[in-house]
Formats: C-alpha cells, structure tokens, sequence
C-alpha cells in the first residue's frame, strides 16, 4: 500500500509542478489527480487516502499560488512540505494497526512441531497399501486439498502477519483502504478459540463395554460399506484443513488448532454408536487407547486416563499396520471395529513420515439399534 501511494502521490507532485513552471493549469495535473486520488474511492474496492489530500492539498495551494502569481520555486517548497505532512498524518492515523498487528502475532504465533510431535516409526509404515486401501487415501486427499482451497484467505493473512514487521509499515491502512476485513476481524471468526463445540457423547463406562470384545471377523459384518464411508468422514472431520492454521516448511504452523471432533459421529442402520476413543500411537512408547469423556480431541491428551488395548484391538492393529483400514469384531452384543488414522499427503506437512503411515485409530463399540 505504502509504494502504490507514494508512487502515485508523486505523479500528482509532478504534475502540479509541471504546471506551476508553465505557468497554467493545464489539461495534465487535474487528470492524473482525478485519476488516482479521486476515482479508486468509486470502484468500490481501494482508497489511497493519502493520494487523495496530496492532490487536494496541491490543487487548492496551486490555486492560491497562481492568484497570487508566485514563483515556481515557491510552490515548488510549498507542494513538497504538502507531500511530507500528508504522509505523516496518514502513518500517524495508522499507528492503531501496528499494534493490532504485534497483538496478532502473539495471539497466532509460530509453533515448531520438531521435536514435540514425533515422525511415525517404521513399524507403522505398511510395506504396501492395498489397492482399496490407496483408492480410499485418494478419496479423502482430494476432499482435503478442496477443503484447503476454501481456506486461501485465512492462510494469507497468516502468511502476512510472520513475513516481516517492515510489511506492517508498508501495509499500513493510514496509507490507503482496501474493501476487505482486517486480519483481526477475519482471523478472530476464522478461530472462534474459547467456543468450538465440544459435545460430549453419552456413552457408557469403558468397563461396562467387556461383553463388547469379540474376535476378529473372518467376513464382512452388515452395513460393512456404510460403516467404512462413516469411518472416512469421522476421519476428516477429525483431520479438517480449516482448524490446521498455515503449515510452513520446517513442520511449523501458524494459527492451528488441535484435532477434534466437532460434531457426534454416527453409524449406519441397523448399527448405534456408544463409545469412540482415540488410540495412540506417537506419544507414547506402547500404543494406548485415551479414556475421554468426550469426543476425542487431541487438547485432551495430557490430562485424560489411558489403558492398554484389548486383545481384540491389539489385534486388529496389526492388520491396519499393514494397511486394512477397517477390521470388525462382533457378537451377539454388538459390534467393535478399529479403524485406521492414516496419514495423506497433507497430513506429511506436520507429521513428516510417509504417506500411508498409521499416525493413530479411532476404535468404536456400537450394538444394534434397539437393544
């Protein structure tokens, strides 16, 4: 904003002076004057505001000069200290967006994600995926890069609010308007921080689910397919780019948000949904299953219980380490299905690794609908 005005500012000086030596107004400063300091205020998008009073100023001291047929050095001096004052009154008006900026930078600051979050271990690599498994790793890599498409402005307002607090001055509002929101504004619904929805899912005690560990099943259950697509949902709405912030090269992030679930997964008929929890697999040196009472969400994790999986998971997690997505296990009480959290090309940016690493699980315990 900063070089456009100053740029234009100084054609309108030129042209003022030009006319001054001529010793008439002439066709060229009222045009170039009209053009840049009056007519971007109609497109309805842009105002330079100091183009604006620069040519105002010029005009009317040009008027005055001209009446008093002055000497072109003197309005020479005069159009010069105009310039000078109009852009310092306008960086002074500005001063309020400088600040707002350095608050923002605290508020969404750079979060190293080396050595905090650790690179999926080999043994969570599978050697191949499945062609149904890869076809499905598509499927939501291509839902997630039109999610993050939707996210373009967000990303570029935090782009601009780390790249340097020299742009601050350049960028400053004093120096011209843009029809758009402030990064404040746009960046405080973008992040609605202390309100996301957090419901809990009334689900029963882990220990009241024993009934509910059965051995893997040798064939598809009922609703098999409706079940994986439910799966891959809860997946996204888990992984969704509009929390992630601007993902930087280094695995740093600016103005992300924990991975949760904002809304109560549910099930195919005949199927009910009563518990699901997170399984671990990065933190902790054996993998863990987190006892929340709510939906699972990565703030959580330092402060919810853990438990060791049951065999019926333990299990199962072998076959999703060698790329399954979905194993079941059901009896006549229900059904438990562990199902895979596997990193996609957009999940490498954070998480480094590979892509089909099993970054963690969600397992389910549902019972039919009815009992």
């Amino acid at each position: 904003m900063l070089i456009a005005t100053l740029i234009l500012s100084a054609i309108i000086l030129v042209a003022a002076n030009r006319a001054a030596y001529q010793g008439r107004l002439g066709f060229l400063f009222p045009f170039v004057g009209v053009l840049f300091g009056i007519l971007p205020f109609f497109t309805g998008l842009i105002f330079f505001t100091p183009v604006f009073f620069t040519f105002m100023l010029l005009l009317i001291g040009y008027a005055i000069w001209s009446s008093a047929k002055g000497r072109p050095k003197v309005y020479l001096m005069y159009s010069l200290g105009a310039f000078v004052v109009v852009f310092a009154l306008c960086l002074w008006s500005g001063r309020g967006y400088i600040h707002e900026m350095a608050i923002l930078r605290e508020k969404y600051p750079i979060i190293r994600l080396e050595g905090t979050l650790p690179v999926p271990s080999k043994e969570n690599h599978p050697e191949s995926l499945p062609e149904k498994s890869n076809l499905a790793l598509v499927k939501l890599e291509n839902r997630l890069a039109e999610a993050e498409q939707r996210q373009w402005m967000m990303r570029n307002m935090l782009q601009k609010l780390h790249e340097s607090t020299i742009n601050d001055f350049i960028e400053n509002p004093g120096f011209g308007v843009v029809r758009m929101p402030r990064p404040s504004e746009y960046l405080d619904r973008a992040f609605i921080r202390d309100s996301q929805i957090r419901e809990p899912l009334e689900q029963p005690e882990p220990g009241s689910l024993v009934s509910l560990i059965p051995e893997i099943d040798q064939q598809d259950p009922e609703g098999m397919h409706g079940i994986l697509e439910n799966h891959w949902g809860n997946v996204f709405q888990f992984g969704d780019p509009k929390r992630n912030g601007l993902i930087r090269p280094g695995r740093e992030v600016v103005g992300g948000l924990p991975h949760q679930f904002n809304e109560k997964p549910e099930m195919p008929k005949p199927w009910k949904l009563l518990r699901v929890e997170l399984v671990g697999l990065l933190l902790k040196e054996e993998p863990v299953v987190y006892m929340s009472a709510h939906l699972p969400d990565m703030k959580e994790l330092r402060s919810v219980p853990t438990r060791k999986l049951e065999s019926f998971e333990s299990s199962a997690l072998e076959k999703l380490r060698k790329g399954e997505d979905l194993v079941t296990g059901t009896n006549p009480d229900g059904m438990r299905i562990l199902g895979a959290l596997r990193s996609a090309q957009q999940c490498q940016k954070c998480h480094g690794g590979e892509r089909g690493d099993l970054l963690g699980a969600f397992s389910y315990s549902l019972s039919k609908a009815g009992r």
